[in-house]
Formats: structure tokens, sequence, C-alpha cells
């Protein structure tokens, strides 16, 4: 080889070093922005196997509990910012389809997935995963103390003996407390279902903006009873809370944790990948320690604390009735019951209404201390505040709707009215601590 041979030899051997390090690196890149409402102590264990599958993808989650991520997405829907969903309640997922927020995809092992655990339609819209059901977390501790019954069933739960000792998840934020409530009305009819819901607020300490939170409360002992999900309360008593977990003698509320595409111009390939994962045997077995129904048969043992016959636990239960409904429903029960929810803490920021009002019309760096602003609430939980200027902002605090017991506005309005002549104003920003 002559000189010249060589140091041609040597270019095109840089050139080909330098293609392959672009492309490791262009690889090293992909990144896919999740939203999701699994439990955060579940995230870091289910990811675990899709890392080490899919090490050139970054997974970047959104967690939040299921109403507030649904207020999230529809407040996005002009500009989705998620990839793709992952584990979040069927009923929501029928929402966004009817919105047109879904892409069609059929993930790679879609025909293992059992027919009542999928959208219908070839490809599907959305995939679930597993079932969730309603669990009473039932502190034994504190039941002793306070010489109360264990309580086996619904019913019990309306005796006088309970007042002061319930708290319960807020549908509006919380899909464990939605599907409770859907239960309730489903198993009673609508009518007797309020009038169970009526009975039941008069025992209710307060509504969490979080479908464990009663449970955690259960397990340290604020509260002897929280109506909350399975897996929460068998989780606490294997931390070490002294937590019984019941399942109600009229059978269990459920919904199903699902998945979906987002629909946007630039659909990641990436996304299409992780849903892939999400339904593989290394995803459901994980699942299987958490859920004792999955989407796909594992052969794994119902974990311990379990039904034995989970399905038989489970109510006859229409998804597409509770997501037809699911607005009226929490419009419904926020007239009622909404002045017993906890309030927000912690920092949080206010986002733009969907009108396209924005931070140029009223701005400035935090909110003073004190009530928040006057305002309405929509349908979806979240509160309407207003502005001077006209605009209107929805926003979160401490991953919870804004809303402010003392100044709670009792009107319903959609989210897409303007303020009024009167209203109070405020400025956006970060609530203080």
């Amino acid at each position: 080889m002559n000189v010249r041979g060589f140091c041609r030899f040597v270019l095109l051997w840089c050139a080909a070093v330098v293609l392959v390090s672009t492309a490791s690196t262009v690889r090293a890149a992909e990144e896919i922005l999740v939203y999701t409402a699994l439990e955060d102590d579940q995230i870091p264990r289910y990811l675990v196997p899709f890392k080490k599958e899919h090490p050139d993808i970054t997974v970047k989650i959104v967690r939040d509990s299921t109403g507030i991520v649904t207020a999230k997405l529809l407040a996005e829907k002009a500009n989705p910012q998620a990839d793709l969903i992952w584990g979040l309640a069927a009923t929501t997922l029928l929402v966004l389809d009817n919105e047109g927020m879904l892409a069609p995809y059929a993930p790679k092992g879609i025909e293992k997935v059992a027919p009542q655990f999928k959208d219908s339609r070839k490809p599907p819209q959305w995939v679930g995963i597993d079932a969730w059901m309603t669990g009473f977390c039932v502190n034994t501790v504190e039941l002793k103390a306070k010489n109360l019954p264990m309580p086996a069933s619904f019913a019990d739960l309306l005796k006088p003996v309970y007042k002061g000792h319930l708290v319960m998840p807020n549908p509006a934020s919380s899909g464990t407390g939605f599907l409770t409530v859907s239960a309730i009305l489903q198993l009673m009819g609508e009518q007797k279902g309020w009038d169970y819901l009526d009975k039941l607020h008069a025992n209710m300490a307060l509504y969490t903006h979080s479908g464990s939170k009663p449970c955690k409360q259960a397990g340290a002992g604020e509260f002897p009873i929280g109506i909350s999900f399975g897996y929460r309360g068998i989780q606490e008593k294997r931390r070490g809370a002294p937590i019984e977990t019941v399942f109600p003698k009229e059978g269990s509320g459920w919904d199903l944790e699902a998945n979906g595409l987002i629909k946007k111009v630039n659909i990641k390939p990436a996304a299409k990948t992780f849903l892939d994962w999400a339904i593989s045997t290394s995803a459901m077995k994980e699942y299987a320690k958490s859920y004792a129904v999955v989407a796909i048969p594992t052969g794994e043992p119902i974990a311990e604390g379990f039904p034995r016959e989970p399905l038989k636990q489970m109510i006859k239960n229409d998804l597409s009735w509770a997501a037809k409904n699911r607005a009226r429903i929490l419009e419904d029960w926020e007239k009622r019951y909404g002045a017993k929810s906890d309030l927000p803490s912690g920092p949080g920021r206010l986002e733009p209404g969907s009108d396209g009002g924005g931070p140029k019309s009223c701005r400035a760096p935090r909110f003073r201390r004190g009530p928040l602003p006057q305002g309405r609430w929509d349908h979806q939980g979240l509160r309407t505040l207003c502005c001077p200027a006209g605009r209107f902002f929805r926003g979160q605090a401490g991953g919870v709707p804004l809303h402010s017991r003392a100044q709670r506005v009792r009107e319903d309005h959609h989210p897409s009215d303007r303020c009024r002549p009167g209203d109070t104003g405020f400025r956006a920003g970060v609530l203080p601590e």
C-alpha cells in the first residue's frame, strides 16, 4: 500500500468511527415522556427490566393521582407534552379516546391480552395491564383502642359508631375514589347509591386527594379506617403497620390500569417500544407482584392478602358507563360532599387555561400567603382562578387541585368560562409552602 492509499484508508476509517459514534449518540439520546398514576413505590421496580432491555431509551416520568393526570392531559390537548400513558385508569383512557387524544397502536403480544383488558378495535386505542380494587385499610390497634368493630361491608360503614373515623379519596382527583363511588352507584342503582353516599358522608372525617393516602393515614394511626385499594393496604402491612385489608362482602369496585399512545405530530418510535415492553412477560411479572389480576396470566401465585378468587370479588363493572357519566358524577359529588375535602399542601405551579390565557396578562413571582383568591370549580375538579385581565388559570398545589375550603364558591361552570366583573384577582406564580 502506497502513502496515498494508506492516507485514504485512514480517512475512511476515521469517517466510519465518527458515523458509528454519532449513531450511538443518537440512540443514547432517545427520550420519552411518560404520564402515569402508578404508585410511586411501584415505578422504580417496574422500570428495572425495561432499563436492562432498553438502555438506550431514557424514560422521564410525570406521576400524580388519576384525576390530576387526567386534567393535565386534557389541558394539554392542543399541545400534547406526553408521549404515552402508562398505568392510568381505563375510564380515563375512554375519556381521552372520546376527545380524540389517543393514537391507535397494537403492541407486540397484544393477542395474549384478554379481551376484557383491551379496546375492542383493531388496532386498539388502549390496552390494560392490571386491575386494582377497593379495599378498606383497618388499623387493628386503633380499632381496639376505640372499641370499634371490624367492618366487613359497605353497609357496615354506615353504622353510627364509625362517625368521624373514616377517610376516603376524593373521586375528582383519585381514580380509587372514583372507582369506589362508581361501584356504589352501579351496585345499588343511582338513587339508592346517592342515598348511601349521603349517609356515608355523615360518618366521613375527610376526603383526600390521593387514593393511597387514606390507607397511609390508617397505617399511621391518624384514622382507624381508610377506604383505599387492596395493594396499598397489603403494602402497609408488609412495612409493619397494624393494618388488615378488608374487601367488602358486596364486592369491590375496580378499574384497569391501562396504557395508550398519545396522538401528536411526531410519535417517537421509542414510545411504541415502551408500550411493547409494557405488556411483555417481564413487565407482567412485575405487575403480578402488586396485583391479583393482570392482563396476561404469568403463573405467579396471588400475592398474600388478596382474595383467593379475585375475579369473584370484583363487581360487574360497566367501564363505558363510568367514563360516559364521569363528569356528571364528579359534579354532583362535589356539590354534595366537597366541603370535607382536605386542603393542598406544598409548592405547586399554576398553568395557563385552555383558552390561551397566558402569564403575560397577570404575572408575578409568587402568591401572597393567606386564602386563595375567589374562583370556580370545573367538572374535572380543577379550580378556575380569576385575574383582572379577564383570563383564567388552572393549576395545582402540591399535586392536588387548588382550592380553599373557606372561600369555595358553590357554582358550577364549564372550564371555558371567563372571569366576570367583580371576581377577585390573583397573579400567577409559585404557591409558597
